[in-house]
């Protein structure tokens, strides 16, 4: 009866669920070193696994290892069984503030929650199995030694040119790009291997009967502003977009929207200063603009 009352108790025991150690960021009082992964996170900015070691001396050191920006470290570490808050920034922008991130344990789960470059991160993950972290390990890259190359006549530059977004947005118009093409001679850029004048975004007009883009007013004769600009530079680019006239209709839909904000919201601070005229210039503004 007691050989079978043990069989029973063992049977009961061996189909039992295992029970979990509760899951913690301190896992030991001493040395440990422990990871996190956090599986179907999003491609960018791809946040793939968090590490947390704390060496014999008690200090703590932790990194958070991403697609898109490899391994990042933490910064002004707080860690408790249950919560791990730190700061942290991706090192190439260097002008964007640094963020604040949190980790907090849930169950056998990990919250994590933060902000990099213009994503946002809310992430559920789980404690890394030892496959998983050798996977996710992120391993720098040791660059070839500097070495001199025989010269073989190919790509003795990078591309190097001159586009007009980056100084005139889309207020552009033949006149400026011949001055430019004229400034790049003389200024020595053509002769230090500058090849490309790239028109961008403002010289499309309409479509033709073949529904290719006209140029607009500003540019009343493409061919010949080309053969101008082929006098000096190889090569003459023309920014295209699907929709003609893309930047124009947001300049037009800011504009409305911000004179729409202003007045409506001249008409319900009530401020004290507003004047009835003032009202009534407003409202005629939202029905009739």
């Amino acid at each position: 009866m007691v050989a079978g009352a043990v069989a029973w108790l063992g049977m009961l025991l061996a189909g039992s669920p295992a029970v979990a150690h509760p899951l913690s960021f301190t896992p030991a009082q001493g040395a440990y070193d422990i990871a996190f992964v956090f599986p179907g996170a999003p491609a960018n900015p791809g946040i793939r696994m968090l590490e947390l070691h704390r060496a014999a001396d008690g200090s703590v050191s932790g990194w958070v290892t991403s697609d898109w920006y490899g391994r990042m470290t933490m910064q002004q570490i707080v860690v408790t069984p249950t919560l791990l808050s730190f700061d942290m920034r991706n090192l190439n922008t260097p002008g964007v503030p640094i963020r604040h991130w949190r980790a907090r344990v849930r169950g056998q789960s990990v919250l994590l929650d933060g902000g990099i470059w213009e994503s946002t991160v809310a992430l559920t993950g789980h404690r890394a199995t030892a496959a998983e972290r050798t996977a996710l390990t992120f391993h720098e890259t040791t660059l070839p030694a500097l070495g001199t190359l025989a010269p073989d006549g190919l790509a003795l530059t990078p591309p190097m040119g001159w586009s007009s977004w980056n100084k005139f947005a889309d207020k552009i118009d033949d006149t400026t790009i011949r001055a430019i093409a004229d400034a790049m001679v003389s200024t020595g850029l053509r002769d230090a291997g500058y090849t490309y004048v790239n028109i961008d975004d403002g010289w499309q007009g309409g479509r033709g009967p073949d529904g290719q883009i006209r140029p607009n007013a500003k540019f009343p004769d493409m061919k010949a502003l080309a053969d101008y600009v082929h006098l000096f530079f190889n090569l003459l680019r023309l920014f295209n977009n699907y929709f003609v006239g893309f930047v124009f209709f947001f300049d037009i839909l800011i504009g409305f929207g911000t004179l729409i904000i202003f007045f409506i919201r001249n008409l319900f601070l009530f401020q004290t200063n507003i004047t009835f005229l003032n009202r009534a210039v407003t409202i005629f503004f939202i029905i009739f603009l």
